[in-house]
């Protein structure tokens, strides 16, 4: 064989090897990107999540698709903005049963989130509209926001508070059965899947019987994903301090606290991270905390390592061999906007 023809089948292949696979995801908010899309529930918050890093850091090894950062020439559907194959929505649910409970005082009224009043899909909804993209992986994040709601009712103000209810065995049941079948739907397709644990502390807080609950589910997710042959992810499941929190290179980022407005620095300002859409930009001292300026959303440095536990899973169940987000990568989110 000709030298020059055995250099450029070499390249060919080399190239085929490292093709990036495609991936998406369906979810809620800790998938959905943090982004201002112009609706009324949306994370416009100076932080990053774990699509918007992997994007960001590994773009040679996972293809999220086409980038639209506004709404405004953003996708014709539920996502309004973000990566192509990015179906997750703020406020989105596993089982399209659950309603927000808005308390009159005198009575309560059950309204679903599926639609303009709250600004999200369930995901139900957003699994067809993947299902359509024919990515190579797909990733379900769901099921907190299931608790979260059956838990919580809303005042008209938008106060929330626990209204009591535990959820039981059949509750469970119907969620753990309704991300399986966003599963099956996904598998059904040619994608394979990774399927995410459901975040204890994200619903429950301090509530011990609602934790019990999620583990309860997770317990029948774990049962329906060996009996399929599907990968499983915990996203919380990063090495953590004896107090909750995490140290990144020789950097600590304390539990339980939450970036303020004293953390954040006008757009043009030095050492700068992510910035929202009123031009306030996460400050040096925005890192320190493990909530984002929203106090809800976890900050970017554990979405960083969130998205590590992506990788590993990745990495582990389909041999992608995906390089690990390093320290000085994380680190740096936080100060190049």
């Amino acid at each position: 064989m000709p030298r020059l023809l055995s250099v450029l089948i070499f390249l060919s292949f080399s190239c085929y090897l490292q093709a990036a696979v495609t991936i998406g995801a369906v979810g809620d908010s800790m998938t959905d990107e943090y982004l201002d899309a112009g609706t009324q529930a949306n994370t416009d918050i100076a932080a990053y999540n774990w699509v918007e890093i992997l994007a960001k850091y590994r773009a040679d090894d996972l293809d999220w698709g086409i980038y639209k950062p506004t709404r405004e020439n953003g996708w014709p559907d539920h996502r309004a903005a973000g990566y192509q194959y990015n179906y997750a929505k703020v406020a989105a649910t596993a089982n399209n049963n659950a309603r927000m409970v808005l308390d009159f005082w005198f009575f309560t009224y059950a309204m679903e989130i599926d639609g303009a009043a709250v600004g999200s899909r369930y995901v139900t909804d957003q699994v067809p509209m993947l299902v359509k993209e024919q990515v190579d992986i797909a990733v379900v994040a769901a099921g907190s926001n299931d608790y979260f709601y059956h838990t919580t009712n809303f005042s008209l103000l938008g106060n929330m508070q626990p209204n009591g209810v535990v959820p039981d065995a059949a509750f469970n049941q119907s969620i753990a059965e309704a991300l399986l079948q966003h599963v099956d739907a996904l598998r059904a397709s040619g994608s394979k899947v990774l399927l995410a644990y459901i975040p204890e502390g994200t619903a429950a807080g301090e509530n011990k019987p609602v934790e019990a609950a999620i583990r309860a589910a997770n317990k029948l997710l774990e049962k329906g994903a060996a009996q399929r042959g599907v990968a499983m992810v915990n996203l919380f499941g990063f090495a953590k301090n004896a107090d909750g929190g995490v140290t990144i290179g020789d950097f600590t980022v304390v539990n339980g606290t939450t970036a303020k407005k004293a953390d954040l620095l006008p757009s043009g300002s030095t050492n700068i991270g992510k910035c929202r859409a009123d031009k306030l930009c996460a400050g040096p001292t925005h890192k320190n905390h493990f909530i984002a300026d929203d106090g809800l959303h976890p900050n970017t440095l554990i979405q960083a390592l969130v998205a590590n536990q992506v990788i590993k899973a990745l990495n582990a169940a389909y041999a992608l061999n995906i390089q690990l987000l390093s320290d000085d990568e994380i680190l740096a989110l936080t100060e190049n906007g």
